[in-house]
């Protein structure tokens, strides 16, 4: 059982759309990932997400991580938005 003391949050991925599609963002997460996991200790990597965010929900799901929930986010009153909450477990080897 992962050790959920042990998580990482991951927060506010932007590219620039001029260089957007290039494996920009890519790049990033993973070596965020990477970072947290080898040189912080973490166990598990969580971030959330805009629903109608298309880009970045392909870049999540295309990297690994597991779609864990949708919820309602307030995000300036009375405005509110749809986000889906992703996962991934790092393998302790």
């Amino acid at each position: 059982m992962p050790d959920f003391t042990r998580t990482c949050k991951l927060w506010r991925v932007f590219v620039h759309p001029a260089t957007r599609r290039m494996g920009i963002a890519t790049r990033l997460v993973r070596e965020a990932a990477r970072q947290a996991r080898e040189e912080m200790g973490y166990s598990r990597l969580s971030l959330r997400t805009h629903k109608t965010n298309s880009g970045s929900l392909r870049l999540y799901d295309s990297l690994g991580f597991g779609r864990r929930s949708e919820d309602v986010v307030a995000a300036a009153f009375p405005l509110k938005f749809l986000a889906v909450n992703y996962e991934v477990f790092f393998d302790k080897g």
